[in-house]
């Protein structure tokens, strides 16, 4: 029962272009943003997980939700769940795995080692 219903969310979110993952109870959504078109196609597509959410009598934990941006190009974005704006953050942890936004080696290496990572290192 629970595979049909992943598989509906899956459809659901396949038809805004967004991409998921599942990892146990986790949803991860992603999508390349290139223009604001494609922040509406996000905010579509988080919108339309939270209804599927509802019809299925879930909740989504808003405070373990966030934004990460990849890349060189920074999206402004202000994307919500129910009204609650979604905070960006930089690095982030998940599952043991650290992802940063611009992966520097130096960067990379002192978060390994555990080392404290020092603002004027940014690029």
């Amino acid at each position: 029962m629970f595979l049909t219903c992943i598989n509906e969310l899956a459809n659901i979110l396949e038809s805004f272009g967004v991409h998921m993952k599942l990892i146990a109870d986790d949803v991860k959504l992603y999508l390349q943003i290139t223009n604001d078109t494609d922040v509406a196609r996000l905010q579509c597509a988080i919108d339309a997980l939270t209804d599927w959410t509802d019809e299925w009598q879930l909740s989504v934990s808003i405070n373990k939700c966030c934004l990460l941006n990849i890349g060189r190009a920074i999206c402004d974005t202000n994307l919500n769940i129910n009204g609650s704006v979604l905070p960006t953050v930089a690095p982030v942890q998940d599952l043991g795995v650290s992802f940063i936004q611009n992966v520097s080696p130096l960067l990379m290496m002192m978060m390994m080692m555990k080392l404290p990572i020092l603002a004027s290192l940014k690029n």
